[in-house]
């Protein structure tokens, strides 16, 4: 699952123009990874989802921002209908630029499925001492209790059977950097580790962090070190190096080897927050080269939302095996 910004509109427009399609991973013409759109499994405005399974009844529990129950548009206008082949017109309006004043809040939902196809159960609120998204990301145990993860400074979210949201219970707990989180369940000689993936840079160098927790979630440890990086090899040679690198989600087989990692990511240089408003400058005589701020070219539109060419797309990276 994952969020498609609607009308052939870039990452900038995901305020306005985000829904969550359902994609599946089959060979085409010899590329063994490439995703489809199957299905719209919430439209706009849907974003950020991350979906878990409960390993006993088979449901699949999806967890998404959305404003689900309000005026449509009320989270920040209606959707940019001026795209490009997955960029967004410098007409659409960036996240700061949203015209209703106040905004609805972005509202965490959960909804339920009993296959990946569907039927979506109506998605319910899930309570949050915030009005901006909470990013949760939740793994469910075989006795259909649950742990999740939101924004660090939201902390950690428990509930004794994922199906009953009045059962939601959050906690302050400290456990890193970041945002995006991803979470799951690893079981190492009877004894049950949570770990987690987080997005940790920002625009312009992103990174991610791995943290680890084997007391349910109470507490959380990691290295430090940078589970990921800017710059990937690309199978058949050459690199990219990626303006942005966020959306965080480790790929694992059905007996649970860890396979691959998924990101939301744009290639296109400039993508990033600036110090201040950059002004429109001459055109570029052809493409700012990867990891450079250009001094031509469209500026950021009057904000500190600097990304005149926001395509984005999902990239696999798989783990080295032995």
């Amino acid at each position: 699952w994952a969020a498609e910004m609607t009308d052939s509109t870039g990452i900038k427009s995901w305020r306005t123009n985000s829904r969550v399609v359902h994609a599946t991973a089959v060979p085409v013409n010899g590329v063994p990874h490439r995703f489809l759109r199957q299905s719209v499994a919430m439209p706009v405005f849907a974003h950020e989802p991350s979906v878990a399974r409960d390993p006993t009844s088979g449901n699949y529990v999806m967890f998404f921002t959305t404003n689900f129950g309000e005026v449509p548009g009320s989270q920040c206008g209606p959707p940019c209908t001026c795209g490009h082949n997955g960029t967004s017109c410098l007409s659409c309006p960036n996240p700061l630029q949203c015209p209703v004043k106040p905004a609805a809040p972005l509202s965490t939902r959960m909804a339920y499925a009993p296959t990946p196809e569907g039927p979506w159960s109506t998605p319910v609120l899930v309570s949050a001492s915030t009005k901006g998204d909470t990013n949760l990301a939740c793994a469910i145990r075989a006795n259909q209790s649950m742990v999740c993860l939101g924004r660090p400074g939201l902390g950690v979210l428990t509930a004794p059977n994922w199906d009953n949201v009045s059962s939601y219970s959050w906690h302050r707990v400290n456990y890193g950097q970041g945002e995006d989180p991803m979470v799951w369940l690893d079981h190492r000689n009877g004894t049950e580790v949570l770990h987690a993936v987080t997005h940790g840079g920002g625009w312009g160098d992103p990174f991610g962090f791995h943290y680890f927790s084997t007391d349910g979630g109470l507490s959380w440890h990691g290295t430090g070190t940078k589970a990921y990086i800017s710059e990937v090899e690309l199978v058949g040679g050459g690199s990219l190096v990626l303006s942005r690198r966020e959306r965080p989600h480790v790929v694992r087989a059905k007996n649970g080897t860890l396979l691959g990692l998924t990101n939301a990511v744009t290639e296109g240089w400039p993508c990033t927050t600036s110090a201040g408003v950059v002004p429109d400058r001459p055109p570029c005589a052809g493409p700012p080269p990867p990891g450079t701020l250009p001094k031509c070219g469209p500026g950021s539109n009057g904000t500190i939302v600097w990304c005149p060419v926001d395509y984005s797309h999902t990239l696999l990276q798989l783990f080295a095996s032995d």
